[in-house]
This record gives structure tokens, sequence and C-alpha cells, in this order.
């Protein structure tokens, strides 16, 4: 375990290993703000076709299991900038009205909740990996009945730990940004509401 710190603080804990998918994901900003608003049929579909490839090969690209060192390397370097380039152009596609069924999907006011958590839960997890990997006394043999176990039981971990923590500290900041924000048109005629709910 304490061979792991390094590691963890190196990848982790420090922005210059994510600087490119930072940069990456800024992008949509810039196109959005109406700099590159016209987007030809032909360079779109080229478009969707290369972030389809992109964002499928970084996901089942590691299907065979059998990585040789070069080609190990070339993944764990271009990994995270394919997955931003391909989440990069559905953003703007979304953004620029070329995709309303992706955009109207993402837009459901149910998926808000969900979102929050998902957010939520990315910045839990690793507490969750850590406690995990801390209580086991020996190594696991690996088998893919282990490996879902170990992934649902930390996944529905994450989620229970994120609902906690946004109720205990999200639900009250957003519930208090509301009030400060109030318009004054609303104010107008008071009346009782609920401040409870997190819309």
């Amino acid at each position: 375990m304490a061979k792991s710190w390094p590691l963890l603080r190196r990848d982790y804990h420090r922005l210059y290993p994510v600087q490119d998918e930072l940069q990456i994901e800024t992008a949509p900003g810039e196109i959005r703000m109406g700099r590159f608003e016209t987007v030809f049929q032909i360079a779109r579909l080229i478009g969707w076709v290369l972030s389809t490839g992109m964002m499928f090969s970084v996901v089942y690209g590691l299907y065979p299991g059998n990585l040789t060192v070069p080609l190990s390397s070339v993944y764990a370097a271009l990994g995270h900038t394919a997955w931003a380039i391909g989440v990069s152009f559905i953003v703007i596609q979304c953004c620029t009205g070329s995709a309303t069924m992706i955009d109207s999907l993402l837009s459901l006011r149910l998926i808000y909740p969900l979102s929050r958590l998902t957010y939520c839960a990315y910045l839990v997890h690793p507490i969750i990996m850590l406690i995990t990997a801390s209580q086991m006394d020996g190594p696991l043999h690996l088998h893919n009945d282990i490996v879902l176990i170990l992934y649902f039981g930390n996944l529905v971990a994450s989620y229970l730990m994120s609902f906690c923590v946004s109720i205990a500290f999200e639900a009250p900041v957003v519930n208090l940004l509301k009030i400060a924000f109030i318009s004054k048109k609303r104010t107008k005629y008071p009346r009782f509401r609920s401040t409870l709910c997190l819309d």
C-alpha cells in the first residue's frame, strides 16, 4: 500500500498530468462563444465517425488483454485525451443545435440530481477504493465474478457516500444560494415555500 501513494500523488493530485484534457475540455466554450459557429454537414459526419471511433477504441481497445509495451504506452498516454476529444465534440454538437436528440436526452430534468450525485461520486470514489484495498488481508485471485462484485460494491458504496455528502453539504448551500439570490419580483407577494427541494 505504501508503494502506491507516490503513484496516486503523481497521477491524481497534480494538474499537469491532465493538462491536455483540461485544454481540450475548454474548447467547446470557445466554440460556443460563436467563433466557429458554422460546421458543414460532411465535416460534422466525419467528426461523428471519428469521435465515436475514438471513444469506442478507448473503452474496448484493451479487450484482448495482451498489450505490448509500446501499445500500452500509447494507450496510457493518449487514452484520456482521445476520450476528452470525443466528449468535446458531442458537447459542441449539442451547443450548436446539431444533435437535438442527444441534447434533449442530456437536458432532461430527471438527470440533474443524478449528475450532481455522479460528480460527487467521482470525488469520493478514490476514498471508497482506498478503504476497500486497505481492508483486504491478502492479494485477490482475479476472476470475472470477483471483479464484478468489487466493481458493483464500490459503485453502490460510492453513490451512497455521495448521496450523504450531497445531502450534508451541497443541498444546504444550493438552498442558501437560492434564498440569497431570489429576485425582487418573486418576493413581492411572499409565500411560504419549501426550501428542501434541490431544484
